[in-house]
């Protein structure tokens, strides 16, 4: 280490190494021996793992989170070294992978999830990484498919499917990704074909 102390502790701006005494593996912030404030921390390689504040030597209010080879890989709120909050996530390339918010390193509230061409895949609401709740499903072209409700991640609830068009083909009930229950199927004129039970998306 070498930087300010007080009281025999770490305390203000400060540098500490990793064993080997030539790669940095934090700069920053100390107060009272522990990372506290804004700072930098770097993986044995000497690349640049987090940038932003700390608490109690834990990422804490915001920051950014970066890929082995050096990508950004999270930008936004931190709550003691998880992924809290609102916030963006990037793949390795820097495509925006989800827009939202976070609990516990997992997508969980509301969002929006991007395809990896970068048009949406999904907005609505998330929970353990998964789509739960109210949502909107898109294909890659950004054509709306869905539009209802999710549960861990496949359609549940009451929903409707639509064609490649734009146009309504079905609104009704949903489990476990597929028509069941009753529902209305119709043309892409929007005229009613059929109105009853379905089971496994086949009428019943």
């Amino acid at each position: 280490y070498e930087g300010e102390f007080k009281d025999a502790d770490m305390n203000g701006f400060g540098t500490t190494y990793y064993p080997n005494g030539t790669v940095i593996r934090f700069e920053g912030a100390y107060r009272n021996s522990k990372r506290h404030g804004h700072g930098r921390l770097y993986d044995p390689s000497g690349a640049l793992e987090y940038e932003g504040e700390f608490k109690d030597s834990k990422w804490h209010a915001r920051g950014r989170v970066y890929h082995p080879g050096g990508a950004l890989r999270y930008d936004g709120n931190v709550n003691y070294g998880t992924l809290w909050g609102h916030g963006k996530t990037y793949d390795s390339y820097g495509t925006l992978m989800y827009d939202g918010d976070h609990a516990n390193d997992t997508l969980h509230g509301h969002g929006r999830l991007y395809h990896p061409n970068g048009t949406l895949a999904h907005v609505g609401e998330f929970k353990n990484d998964r789509a739960n709740g109210h949502g909107k499903r898109y294909g890659s072209t950004g054509i709306l498919e869905y539009e209802g409700e999710f549960r861990d991640g496949s359609a549940n609830g009451r929903g409707r499917q639509y064609r490649s068009d734009g146009t309504l083909m079905y609104q009704g009930e949903y489990r476990d990704g597929s028509a069941n229950g009753r529902g209305r199927h119709y043309r892409s004129d929007n005229t009613l074909m059929y109105q009853g039970e379905y089971k496994d998306a086949k009428r019943n």
